[in-house]
């Protein structure tokens, strides 16, 4: 929970009632006018009764939510979940219902009934969770208990300086005015006016606050007279308007006559931003927009910063500008009013998604050579980008726009958000479906095709790359048909068919290198196609592959596609029984993953590190590590890839364990990998010894078994005998019978450069140097053919 960064004034009677109904009433929803002081009483309440929930007061801001399906995606993300193909719904079902928590849901009021029908799923499904909700209107739940926010307690007609400040409207008008003016208090002189002043503000503390910062220009008496005929004048007395509209329009209203007509203008430019934003951000969307000069930025910026239209914040040497939501919403109603012409305004809509698309294109380019600064920076401006992508779904001459923002961002849905990059691809294609073709929306065909792969879709996601290569070549975009084929190999390689794979791969490497593809893309394939070799037993080539991927990644300081590039080498050396080593990278692409929060690359590396200990002997980490692994994998939403080698590794890995200590000391310990967080996880798994971490019933473990590889008995996964593919152990009887690599081409009516490479694999995945052992191996085993499937 974020620290207040001003002092909390008065409501102890509603924090001591608050207090007893969260003992009682699992809903509570905050009701009063905007800027009454929800979202502060909330919050205070929070702290206050942290300890009553074990798992925390948890705070979520839904204004940014502009969109009813991305509730849960918000959620999600202010909860710190991990991406998932899941459903974002279950992922939070799945974290609230661990543990009693208080969930706090601030500024509902926009999607008032769609908040009602999830919170009443949440707590339908999580029993131990407690929901406090602020709002200008009910949730409309059949559990919830309202709760009003009235004003500031407000004085009699005549109060005394020495009751004033029992009043917490005059003490939040003192407090607040100190700040603007040092040395202002209180006193016998100006007690009336304050108290009149209050009053006529009618104790909102937003008004308050606005109306306190006014002292830095205006005496107190001037102050209570422009407030005057600011009510006066301004006042939305329309038939059926509430009267805490009135309230709040009028205060701002009165804020806005008080803004230079540069700082309306800029008022109304920096409520584009749904996130906030730099002063750099804002000077390009204004001067583009003709809105204002540089100069005149830094000037109106310090001025609306003075009114407290906006919030400063600084952090690690930038500053930062914020507005409360209820401000924003009055800023774009202003952009109406100021832009004089709606040609006028919609220029400064379409600078602010310029703004958004020079900004990802900027970080796309970058981000191979700067990681960390691109990915935090993408994350501060995460609100900017969903606004700039609904407000190009929702017109057709910006399309293009966002179909270009979310393809560019493919690097950054992968590893943190590939449900919400999928939805946006899925939503802008929907929109567009009936544009002329363009390259946008073929890359992002090809995208979306690529979420879909790797979360299991693979049938969609064929569908989907057969229309993005045929669109591809019909554009003349031959990096984009390289894209196709890349992704499309690394479906028929998940499916079972390597040498598919192997050549739709290497096709769309000749079209990288010749086209120009990115250092990220190419890195990518690198790592795609040294697994798909590995697992064919092609180690040496693997290894090169992952070499110089590696090197490429070192030369630029570049560590999210490092981290699976040391997963790759890291499967190499466990394929050759070099487990230490094994685990040592497997703890470096662990360290690279932090400020990526790759839930994907995470699984992989517990998934390894199972295979890894059970080899070793060691069930208790095995077991741990197929807990953590599990769990992550759920949360991906589909296990593995859906990949029938990986998930044949992982059903002998589970028999090794099950083997070396039982089927219940198997769930025990699987139950720990699952229940513990994800740095202890890697703490036990990787370095840790499990022998402190005992669960309440242990079994004990067998003794590790050995195998060692001789030529005439070849090792496999685990210390077994290596099973091999149907076409592997068909070219394996040919050479047993004698035939060239040509001959048995020729009988295949395969090339001989395939036969080659089945040869090759076959030599290394049987631990063999000639064709002599190979036949040797088949004449003892006739009859006996065992089988994997592909990757």
């Amino acid at each position: 929970m974020s620290g207040e960064l001003t002092s909390f004034v008065g409501r102890v009677g509603e924090l001591s009632e608050l207090r007893q109904l969260l003992r009682s009433k699992r809903l509570i929803t905050l009701l009063g006018p905007g800027g009454v002081g929800k979202t502060r009483l909330a919050l205070r309440a929070a702290a206050r009764n942290h300890g009553a929930f074990p798992g925390g007061a948890r705070v979520v801001e839904l204004a940014p939510a502009r969109q009813t399906d991305l509730l849960a995606t918000v959620l999600v993300d202010a909860l710190g979940l991990g991406r998932s193909s899941r459903p974002p719904l279950d992922l939070v079902v799945e974290e609230l219902r661990l543990k009693p928590t208080l969930l706090v849901l601030d500024n509902c009021e926009h999607l008032a009934a769609e908040v009602g029908t999830l919170v009443e799923r949440l707590l339908c499904a999580a029993p131990t969770l407690h929901v406090l909700a602020t709002s200008r209107q009910p949730l409309a739940v059949q559990s919830e208990q309202l709760f009003t926010v009235a004003p500031l307690h407000l004085p009699d007609d005549e109060v005394s300086l020495e009751g004033a400040l029992a009043y917490s409207a005059m003490t939040l008008f003192a407090d607040r005015a100190s700040a603007a003016v040092p040395g202002f208090s209180i006193t016998e002189d100006n007690v009336a006016d304050v108290a009149a002043l209050c009053r006529r503000l009618e104790g909102i503390p937003l008004a308050i606050e606005l109306a306190a910062v006014r002292l830095k220009v205006l005496s107190l008496r001037e102050l209570g007279e422009r407030l005057q005929d600011r009510f006066r004048l301004l006042a939305d007395v329309r038939p059926g308007r509430p009267a805490r509209h009135q309230t709040l329009r009028t205060t701002l209203d009165w804020t806005c006559e008080l803004c230079t007509p540069l700082e309306q203008r800029l008022w109304a430019c920096a409520s584009l931003f749904a996130g906030g934003f730099t002063l750099d951000a804002l000077e390009y969307v204004c001067v583009e927009a003709g809105t204002a000069q540089p100069d005149e930025v830094l000037v109106g910026l310090s001025g609306l910063v003075d009114k407290s239209v906006l919030v400063r914040a600084e952090s690690n040497g930038r500053v930062r500008f914020r507005m409360l939501e209820t401000i924003r919403e009055y800023g774009l109603n202003l952009l109406d009013a100021v832009s004089e012409t709606r040609a006028k305004r919609d220029r400064a809509r379409d600078c602010y998604l310029q703004w958004c698309r020079r900004l990802v294109d900027e970080q796309n380019r970058d981000w191979f050579y700067q990681e960390r600064e691109t990915f935090a920076e993408l994350g501060t401006e995460h609100n900017n980008l969903r606004a700039a992508l609904w407000a190009s779904t929702a017109d057709a001459e910006h399309h293009a726009v966002g179909l270009h923002i979310a393809v560019s961002l493919w690097f950054y849905w992968l590893p943190r958000a590939p449900s919400e990059g999928r939805q946006w691809l899925e939503r802008l294609l929907a929109a567009s479906a009936e544009d002329p073709p363009s390259v946008e929306r073929m890359r992002a065909l090809i995208l979306l095709a690529y979420l879909l792969v790797i979360q299991g879709e693979r049938v969609e996601g064929r569908e989907l790359l057969r229309v993005g290569l045929i669109a591809a070549e019909q554009l003349g975009d031959l990096l984009g048909a390289g894209y196709a084929r890349h992704i499309l190999g690394l479906a028929e390689a998940f499916d079972g068919d390597p040498d598919g794979a192997g050549d739709l791969l290497d096709q769309a490497e000749a079209i990288y290198r010749e086209h120009g593809a990115s250092e990220g893309w190419r890195v990518c394939l690198a790592m795609h196609t040294g697994l798909l070799r590995t697992t064919q037993g092609r180690t040496v080539l693997a290894a090169q592959l992952f070499t110089d991927a590696a090197e490429t990644c070192e030369r630029h300081g570049e560590q999210w596609l490092y981290s699976y590039v040391l997963y790759g080498l890291s499967l190499i050396d466990h394929w050759a029984g070099r487990g230490t080593a094994a685990l040592d990278r497997l703890a470096r692409s662990a360290r690279m993953k932090g400020p990526f929060d790759d839930v994907i690359g995470s699984a992989l590396i517990f998934e390894l590190a199972a295979w890894i200990r059970a080899d070793q002997g060691d069930g208790q980490r095995a077991a741990v590590a197929l807990g953590a692994a599990g769990r992550l994998w759920r949360e991906f939403g589909m296990e593995l890839y859906d990949s029938r080698t990986w998930l044949e590794y992982r059903r002998r890995c589970v028999e090794q364990v099950t083997a070396l200590i039982g089927h219940a000391a198997l769930a025990e310990w699987q139950a720990r990998g699952t229940s513990v967080g994800r740095p202890e996880a890697l703490a036990l798994v990787l370095d840790g010894d499990t022998a402190d971490r005992t669960p309440a019933v242990r079994s004990t473990p067998t003794a590790p078994t050995t195998a060692v590889a001789s030529p005439d008995q070849p090792r496999g996964l685990g210390g077994s005998e290596p099973t091999l593919t149907r076409r592997e152990a068909q070219i394996a009887a040919f050479v047993a019978q004698g035939m060239s690599n040509r001959t048995i081409a020729q009988r295949l009516t395969l090339s001989t450069r395939t036969i080659e490479g089945h040869v090759q694999t076959l030599l290394t995945k049987l631990g063999f140097s000639s064709r002599a052992q190979i036949a040797a191996w088949v004449s003892t085993r006739s009859g006996s053919r065992a089988s994997v499937p592909e990757w």
